[in-house]
């Protein structure tokens, strides 16, 4: 990783506080972000080392964030989906667009 930032897109709050909690212990930083849209502005002048995106956001599904992003040319670290919601043909269709396994 170019950096060792952890951009965390998660609109849950429990879900969201328990990840980044847990990665601080691990003494990472990680910057959480509850809407797709707040993290899309940091992607595009912060430097992360890795995303991990929930795919059901509140404002933008998180699939079509990372679609978005890289049809502007946007240079993105690995991008890890995470979801309550999995479906075997999403993940495929996913990973097939460049999302990291």
């Amino acid at each position: 990783m170019s950096s060792n930032r952890i951009c965390l897109i998660e609109d849950d709050e429990i879900m969201g506080e328990a990840v980044s909690d847990r990665f601080e212990i691990e003494g990472l930083d990680c910057t959480w972000f509850q809407t797709g849209e707040s993290a899309r502005a940091a992607l595009m002048k912060e430097q992360f080392g890795v995303v991990i995106s929930d795919i059901k956001l509140p404002d933008i599904d998180g699939e079509r964030l990372f679609q978005e992003m890289r049809a502007a040319g946007v240079e993105l670290p690995p991008y890890i989906f995470m979801t309550g919601y999995g479906a075997i043909d999403r993940a495929v269709g996913l990973l097939k667009l460049g999302a990291e396994d």
